[in-house]
């Protein structure tokens, strides 16, 4: 998640250089340094050098981010909810040992990030949009999205609508979430991007039959279902459960096959 690399320099040129980097549908917006990320979060992970900045989606809603790593692929992380950014703290840094560069924001609404002037808060496609092409304006070639829960299932609500994002991957994203205006199920037909579903059989919000559900209806020609036993759900998937060595090498696997 450092920042600071462009395939054409210039402030001028910005635009010019992410398309050049393989970016998405526009340039980044200019960011500024945000509060310190243990100010935020509290307690972080040994060694973990991470820096905060600002977003700033295309309706003008702040969003705060940290970022941390290097490499030319980058990785999404959206949040949980209830939670926030801070809950990607420990897995963090096995993302950046397998040389990605990653970046993870809070959504519109959840503090620190700003909710939208007009209240409507339900319209994710902005923020997630500001975090992938913030990845590309730091010097990412590729830009996966890796959802947990609420996270998930905002970005296959909305990934049809996102440019430079190179594949999907949700841990446990529900099909719907009406309470937030997101219909995940529907959104993921009009998908073509990668996508991978790592679900366990049991989770009371995508059991197996669920999870199966959402990858048939999903409109990617490559798409990847992993099932594991219990029911773990999001986060616990990389950092409770049993097999979470299982689910973390699936998951940087299909990272690196792409």
């Amino acid at each position: 998640m450092g920042r600071g690399r462009l395939c054409v320099t210039g402030a001028l040129l910005a635009t010019l250089a992410l398309a050049a980097c393989g970016g998405g549908g526009g340039s980044a917006a200019p960011r500024s340094a945000g509060p310190p990320l243990s100010r935020v979060c509290g307690t972080l992970p040994h060694r973990l050098q991470a820096q905060t900045s600002w977003l700033r989606t295309s309706d003008h809603v702040r969003l705060f981010s940290f970022s941390a790593g290097s490499g030319k692929t980058g990785v999404v992380l959206a949040h949980e909810s209830p939670g926030g950014s801070c809950g990607w703290l420990p897995a963090v840094p096995a993302f950046t040992a397998h040389g990605l560069r990653v970046l993870a924001f809070d959504f519109r609404g959840f503090p620190p990030s700003a909710s939208p002037p007009n209240r409507i808060a339900d319209d994710f496609a902005p923020d997630l949009q500001a975090a992938v092409d913030a990845l590309h304006a730091d010097g990412a070639q590729q830009v996966f999205v890796v959802g947990a829960s609420f996270g998930a299932a905002a970005a296959l609500a909305e990934g049809s609508k996102l440019h430079g994002v190179d594949g999907f991957a949700s841990l446990s994203g529900e099909p719907e979430l009406p309470a937030h205006g997101i219909d995940a199920l529907a959104g993921v037909r009009k998908l073509r991007a990668p996508l991978l579903v790592l679900a366990s059989r049991q989770d009371y919000y995508l059991d197996a039959a669920a999870a199966k559900r959402m990858l048939l209806a999903a409109g990617s020609h490559d798409k990847q279902l992993a099932l594991y036993p219990g029911f773990d759900h999001g986060w616990d998937l990389l950092e409770r459960a049993t097999f979470r060595q299982q689910v973390w090498s699936r998951l940087l696997g299909w990272i690196s096959a792409h």
